[in-house]
């Protein structure tokens, strides 16, 4: 995963750097990303797995919460409308509610012109570490 901004090493390590995922702009309250869907990211349907759309989409909503420790998903909704082929796919994260303790984000993964998927994540903040 490569990042425009400079967040702790944390944030883009482990898991998520299983996929080829570039920050393109990031504020308080909005991340705009380029997924690049490989090979290795389809189901035998050659399509994106949905666990790796999903995880691609919490991922996100962890980096644009990190600011205020909102990184731990407490709950979330996901929606399949259409799937994602390989290629690039855009994805727009934004801050829909900001809390003490919980931020809800809105993601969508938009390829083609077409928003393939939509999720909530309700994310909690993460204590700080000792």
């Amino acid at each position: 995963m490569e990042n425009k901004k400079n967040y702790p090493k944390e944030i883009f390590s482990g898991f998520i750097t299983q996929f080829d995922v570039e920050v393109l702009e990031c504020t308080k309250d909005m991340l705009r990303a380029c997924w690049h869907v490989r090979p290795g990211d389809l189901n035998s349907a050659d399509i994106a797995h949905g666990g790796a759309s999903f995880s691609v989409a919490d991922a996100l909503c962890a980096v644009l919460g990190y600011e205020d420790r909102h990184v731990l998903t407490k709950s979330s909704h996901f929606y399949y409308y259409y799937p994602v082929e390989q290629g690039d796919v855009e994805i727009i994260c934004r801050v829909s509610r900001k809390g003490s303790f919980t931020s809800l984000m809105e993601v969508e993964l938009i390829q083609n012109e077409k928003v393939c998927m939509k999720g909530f994540f309700d994310m909690a903040k993460m204590k700080e570490k000792a």
